[in-house]
């Protein structure tokens, strides 16, 4: 039988091996924790500088198309936050006590507040 500490190192050397976004060109969505640069195309680069964890109103204000539907946390909104090209689904369940859940379809998808 494992023990704890096991399961933890085990677990831990998991999560290294995971790169901080995930981008689905099929379907066209590409995942991060705070949003992208609008003006770079260079993922990698965007996480070694801390972009895709830091990065707010750059991102979300922007007017400029990205090529991915890029859906994001890091900025609570009280509804998610929806345009043509982001998907925000943090709504602070600090202050609201819930969280939203993304269900994805192929091209389609829908929000539901758990």
């Amino acid at each position: 039988m494992r023990q704890d500490s096991d399961f933890a190192e085990v677990f831990i050397d998991f999560l290294k091996t995971l790169r901080p976004y995930y981008l689905d060109k099929k379907n066209g969505y590409l995942f991060v924790h705070a949003g992208i640069d609008p003006e770079s195309k260079d993922l990698d680069k965007q996480v070694k500088k801390g972009t895709v964890y830091w990065i707010r109103d750059k991102f979300i204000l922007s007017k400029k198309r990205l090529p991915y539907k890029v859906v994001f946390g890091h900025t609570p909104f009280f509804e998610p936050f929806i345009k043509k090209d982001k998907i925000g689904i943090d709504c602070g369940i600090y202050r609201t006590g819930y969280i939203n859940l993304l269900q994805i379809d192929g091209k389609t998808y829908s929000i539901f507040k758990v």
